[in-house]
């Protein structure tokens, strides 16, 4: 189980370096087939915010959840939201990025690699704002990645290809 201050060593990860070692060494470290990735993911869209990030409170989450994580909001509904809150996106990415690094073992590196890309799109383009110090390149580069996994569902390669589609073009909002 992650600490607080294991949370703020992840927080505080240049956020260049990190693109680079999520987009570079996640497919050294897979111990997991496709279909077994695949499952994991959807399931994961499935899971209840509450479930992952049930210690974490926000103020400016009422449009969803009435200022505080229910068990009704999952992790797919939000990445689809059209108004997500911006606070509830950042702790997504957050934990995904705790889970990639090692922080939490919740999810597969590949798993939560993928989270965090959508998580930034879905802030990108339905929120229009930035949740990410990442360069374009390296934006980009994690979103191509996204895109080559076989596995993910076809919501979520319908995002990652709007929001790398955005990145070319130079758009955020829908």
């Amino acid at each position: 189980m992650a600490t607080e201050g294991d949370m703020s060593s992840v927080s505080g990860a240049d956020p260049q370096r990190l693109g680079r070692v999520l987009v570079e060494s996640t497919a050294a470290q897979s111990t997991w087939r496709p279909q077994e990735l695949g499952a994991i993911w959807r399931h994961q869209l499935s899971v209840p915010l509450a479930f992952d990030l049930g210690g974490v409170q926000g103020e400016h989450w009422p449009e969803m959840t009435g200022g505080r994580l229910t068990w009704t909001v999952t992790f797919g509904a939000l990445l689809q939201q059209p108004n997500p809150p911006i606070e509830m996106l950042q702790s997504v990415k957050q934990f995904a990025k705790g889970c990639r690094q090692g922080v939490s073992a919740a999810l597969p590196p590949e798993v939560a690699t993928v989270l965090y890309f959508s998580s930034i799109v879905a802030a990108r383009l339905h929120a229009g704002q930035s949740i990410s110090d990442l360069s374009e390149p390296r934006l980009r580069a994690g979103l191509q990645w996204v895109l080559s996994q076989k596995w993910i569902d076809e919501q979520t390669r319908s995002l990652i290809q709007a929001g790398l589609k955005a990145a070319d073009t130079g758009t955020e909002h829908e």
